[in-house]
């Protein structure tokens, strides 16, 4: 979960999407990058809908990080 490995996985598996295919990325933990994670799926054509989830998930062992919000990109390969 590394702003590095989601800018490769965001560059390159929409390559292998067909024509209405999804791509997730979850667990975005530093917010400030959903902008250029987005910019990269929205250049290769997909539409894209952000998801924060601040303040949605309270227990579990990810309860600081969810509190803070993660987000979730979902995209549409157009």
């Amino acid at each position: 979960h590394t702003y590095v490995s989601m800018v490769i996985f965001c560059s390159f598996y929409p390559l292998f999407l067909k024509r209405g295919g999804i791509f997730v990325l979850e667990d975005i933990i530093d917010t400030s990058w959903t902008p250029s994670l987005s910019k990269i799926l929205e250049s290769h054509n997909m539409s894209i809908e952000i998801i924060h989830t601040a303040g949605k998930q309270i227990d579990g062992d990810l309860r600081d990080k969810w509190a803070a919000g993660l987000d979730v990109i979902v995209a549409k390969k157009n």
